[in-house]
């Protein structure tokens, strides 16, 4: 309904997905944000900007631009390349799809290690916004197109169109890179007036022909997700290009000849930008209550944080809620539960164990690679980085040599979980970095919050032991679990999973920390009702009336 219907003919039907939609409403909102940022000078520290809008911090971590830049286009790339892989045989538009993805980001990385030059260094903040933001829309952008595979084709079909638009900007940015690559001679730093190509009319035609580029991308895909991050993308890179060319007559007056546009030709617009508010940072913090301002940060003054927020415990209560309706998420023991026939042929599966394992890797890498992008942060950072990485190790460890399987798991279910994982972990870690300057919480709870995650994996690991324990070798059948907690409830492993959170939580002390928390606990306890659900309809009177879900004696 929101989607006028006209553009039905364009489009098609946005998926039945929270994820996807929520992908949608935090890459717009993210990268117009972004866009107004940059506007108001205040700007993603790469490039140029590295220390534009005021003097650098001492204790900012930086990376070389090239290893930055490499950073920033490596993993979509990857994405894309999986994706052959992971979803093998799909139609022609998925194909193209993923083919044009996969070529946008492997021409950034040869353009990265053969093309361009680099006299400095980037805020190693800016490689971590953007990496994620273009993994995740790489990402989301597939399995949207995956999605819609079942669904009508729209009316007009862009696909054919959108490879001219993707291979007239992409040919066109690779030609506007070479140029500006062939400004500075071997050893040279200095930044120079662009010209040739289109640099006569606009300081940014890389830009405006990378727009060209993902405008054929989204014609390719003519999803509604494609579409949006499409627009997210042009409204940043107006302002950055409106940015640029404030910077350029900064640094050079006169000389910089003022016909030259931002980013289109003859047109004022970027030009003449002008402010507006910033409204949903301003009700995310007034919407805390004073009382949680002794035991937590200040939210960050990040819009992309207060989205994350905002989406990833809107997203888990959600699913939650589905959870209890017998909407599950589709793995172990809820594989076909609440599936209709039909479907449970078209769907695509992994291997519990390989799914398990891609579950949790992710995570545990970006909590590992943080000790090394981040080597020098305080105590808080250092313990909350351990939590998040021994908690994902863990978790790896019991998938490889603990958990039995019998069975296997929707892909789609394998994509979710993932990302939501990694993400979360990323902008727990990135979230602790932004809170490093502002005044400690008046209680202090990170060594309370050591001892709970103690507890709270320990006790995880145990009940988990008892579980793999039940099964011999061989042996595929669900039994009533036994021992430790499993005589007062079904699901221990949940509860002190919840404890585990809790702790890092308390280590951590950010609000993003604490609501993805909240919406794990909404997560485990919708879970958790429907697994005690399941075991009364599978065992009848033998499962014991008396054993709750996940709280002994309660619930």
């Amino acid at each position: 309904m929101v989607i006028p219907s006209v553009l039905l003919n364009f489009l098609f039907p946005s998926p039945s997905s929270w994820f996807v939609t929520a992908m949608l409403v935090v890459n717009l909102s993210a990268l117009t944000d972004a866009a107004y940022m940059e506007i108001k000078g205040k700007h993603l520290r790469y490039s140029k900007f590295l220390n534009a809008g005021g003097v650098a911090k001492k204790q900012d971590m930086k990376l070389s631009s090239r290893n930055g830049m490499l950073l920033f286009y490596t993993p979509a790339f990857l994405v894309g390349v999986a994706s052959f892989f992971v979803v093998p045989y799909q139609d022609l538009r998925f194909v193209l799809l993923a083919s044009a993805l996969t070529l946008h980001f492997f021409k950034r990385v040869l353009e990265v290690l053969f093309l361009h030059k680099y006299s400095g260094s980037m805020a190693l903040e800016s490689p971590i916004i953007i990496t994620m933001s273009y993994t995740s829309s790489t990402a989301t952008m597939i399995y949207a197109q995956f999605l819609s595979r079942d669904v009508p084709e729209p009316t007009v079909d862009l696909k054919y169109v959108g490879i001219g638009l993707f291979f007239i900007g992409t040919i066109g940015n690779f030609y506007h890179h070479c140029l500006l690559a062939n400004l500075r001679n071997k050893g040279d730093k200095e930044y120079k007036i662009p010209q040739g190509g289109l640099f006569g009319l606009v300081i940014c035609p890389h830009y405006l022909f990378e727009i060209l580029a993902y405008a054929g991308i989204s014609s390719i895909s003519q999803t509604p997700y494609a579409f949006a991050f499409t627009l997210g993308t042009i409204f940043y890179l107006i302002g950055r290009s409106y940015g640029t060319r404030g910077w350029y007559l900064s640094k050079f007056g006169d000389k910089f000849p003022k016909d030259v546009k931002a980013l289109i030709p003859y047109c004022e617009f970027a030009n003449n930008l002008r402010r507006t508010p910033n409204t949903l940072r301003l009700i995310i913090k007034m919407a805390i209550p004073s009382i949680f301002l002794n035991l937590l940060f200040p939210p960050p003054s990040s819009l992309f944080v207060t989205t994350m927020t905002v989406v990833g415990f809107s997203s888990l209560t959600n699913a939650g809620y589905k959870e209890i309706k017998g909407q599950h998420m589709q793995y172990s023991k809820f594989l076909n539960v609440g599936v209709v026939e039909k479907e449970k042929e078209k769907e695509m599966k992994l291997s519990s164990k390989n799914g398990m394992l891609l579950f949790y890797a992710p995570s545990f890498l970006v909590g590992l690679t943080s000790f090394f992008a981040f080597p020098h942060e305080d105590l808080r950072f250092g313990l909350l980085v351990s939590a998040l990485t021994v908690h994902f190790f863990k978790r790896v460890v019991e998938v490889l040599f603990v958990h039995k399987y019998s069975g296997s798991m929707a892909l789609e279910s394998a994509i979710i979980v993932p990302l939501s994982y990694a993400f979360s972990t990323a902008t727990m870690i990135y979230t602790q970095i932004l809170s490093r300057d502002v005044p400690e919480p008046l209680l202090d709870l990170k060594y309370v919050g050591v001892g709970l995650f103690i507890i709270g994996e320990i006790g995880n690991f145990y009940h988990h032991w008892l579980l793999a324990n039940l099964r011999k070798k061989g042996d595929k059948e669900y039994k009533i679990p036994k021992g430790g907690l499993f005589d007062l409830v079904i699901c221990p492993h949940y509860l002190f999973e919840i404890l585990a959170y809790v702790g890092i939580a308390s280590i951590s002390q950010t609000l993003y920390a604490f609501s993805f928390t909240l919406g794990t606990i909404f997560y485990l306890t919708g879970r958790s009702y429907t697994t005690r659900e399941w075991y009364l309809s599978k065992f009848g009177d033998k499962f014991p009336k008396n054993v709750k879900a996940f709280i002994p004696y309660i619930f």
